[in-house]
């Protein structure tokens, strides 16, 4: 491309040559040196020419890839199918009846799980499959359980006046609790684990921001 000549290892490569030679002319000496940077069987350099420290680790790391994806699993490894029996299948794939009951003069349970705690898989279960939720968060680029998940922790928790705040958030990240009653909902068991971000830093932490713009010497609010 740039006019030079292409490596060749039998001869720009000095241990290469000599070998070479050496199936002619057995008496011919075999220098001790590495071979040329730039020639595959250079062990350091594979024959890649001068490599920097990073690009050294980075090929300690594909050998150390290699070694382990080409090692056979043990049993302790292995996938089990511990929880995957008769009963398990049935409460996972036969329809769930609702209950039907009486109405009372007792306190909803909403209210009753916003005093105390919140059942997320049934909330983030019940957005999920409502027609409407998908249809307008379908151009979001979050997943549809996470949306649910933080319009359900704000509606429950953000906007709660209980303790559910502070027992919920550690800071300004909430992560997202297993199910309680096992996991029943794939939708909702994929987002466990997750950490959702509550960025407001006035009423985290009490520090006012200032607004970006130049010409503005106000802050930022919380509409």
């Amino acid at each position: 491309m740039f006019g030079a000549s292409a490596f060749d290892s039998s001869v720009d490569c000095d241990l290469c040559k000599a070998q070479e030679i050496k199936k002619y002319r057995p008496e011919h000496r075999i220098p001790h040196r590495p071979h040329h940077e730039l020639c595959v069987k250079n062990k350091a350099t594979l024959g890649q020419g001068q490599i920097t420290n990073q690009q050294r680790e980075i090929n300690k790391e594909q050998q150390h890839l290699q070694k382990l994806h080409s090692t056979p699993l043990a049993d302790d490894e292995k996938a089990r199918g511990k929880f995957v029996n008769k009963e398990a299948c049935d409460r996972f794939f036969n329809p769930q009846q609702k209950e039907k009951r009486a109405p009372s003069t007792a306190p909803s349970p909403e209210a009753t799980m916003e005093k105390e705690s919140v059942n997320f898989r049934h909330a983030v279960s019940v957005l999920t499959a409502d027609p409407s939720f998908c249809e307008k968060h379908k151009n979001k680029g979050a997943p549809l359980a996470m949306l649910a998940f933080a319009t359900v922790a704000m509606k429950h928790v953000i906007h709660s006046k209980g303790p559910l705040n502070t027992k919920c958030f550690h800071g300004i990240s909430m992560t997202v609790p297993p199910a309680e009653d096992g996991c029943v909902n794939p939708c909702c068991e994929s987002t466990v684990g997750q950490k959702l971000l509550f960025v407001d830093w006035i009423r985290v932490y009490g520090i006012n921001v200032s607004c970006p713009d130049a010409n503005c010497h106000g802050s930022l609010f919380n509409e």
